[in-house]
């Protein structure tokens, strides 16, 4: 991805709501990681993209090769 980043403050009510749709709503279930962060401590990313490349990294395993078993 390519675009430009900008560091916002922290908004408690915007972080919230993007929490609520990850760890849920029941926001005492939270992992403690994410539950009383400090507004002076912390900062909301906003990435504006101007290109999004995606590509295929898959691949064949090669005839006769199991690889989920490791043969």
């Amino acid at each position: 991805m390519r675009g430009e980043a900008t560091l916002w403050p922290y908004d408690r009510r915007r972080a919230g709501r993007l929490f609520e749709r990850y760890p849920g709503d029941d926001r005492e279930a939270w992992p403690e990681t994410f539950r009383g962060l400090d507004a002076e401590s912390y900062r909301l990313v906003r990435f504006d993209s101007e290109i999004v490349v995606a590509r295929v990294q898959s691949y064949s395993a090669p005839n006769g090769t199991d690889r989920a078993l490791g043969a």
